[in-house]
């Protein structure tokens, strides 16, 4: 069977988005859910692509009181509306909270976002 290939280039401000928007058929969040994990990711990626730093200073740089504040702004959602909204896709498994409350994204649904290439294959049995 022949090859097919749809390529989509996007700016790195917009990897996230697509890249979530790509996956929602696996994934199905809410546009509002869909919005909060670009944002946590585009702030997690920062801090990684910079440095290296432990579960613990990643949880709290990437899921603490500054990056909500941030998030909460950007998108125009209360405090209350942001929590249930992080709990929920706890809830899904995009967030994991390991045993000393550290919060992280799915280590198997993140992707570090630098300059290359991503390519999704779905094979269709």
């Amino acid at each position: 069977m022949k090859e097919k290939v749809f390529k989509k280039l996007v700016t790195s401000d917009e990897f996230y988005k697509f890249y979530y928007k790509s996956l929602n058929g696996i994934l199905n969040l809410t546009n509002r859910e869909l919005d909060v994990l670009t944002e946590i990711s585009i702030i997690y990626n920062s801090f990684l692509i910079k440095d290296t730093y432990s579960d613990e200073e990643l949880s709290k740089l990437a899921f603490g009181p500054a990056s909500r504040l941030d998030i909460r702004k950007k998108l125009k959602i209360s405090p209350f509306n942001l929590n249930n909204i992080i709990k929920t896709l706890k809830d899904k498994g995009i967030f994991i909270v390991d045993e000393q409350h550290n919060y992280k994204i799915n280590t198997g649904l993140f992707v570090l976002a630098q300059d290359y290439k991503v390519t999704f294959t779905f094979n269709l049995v």
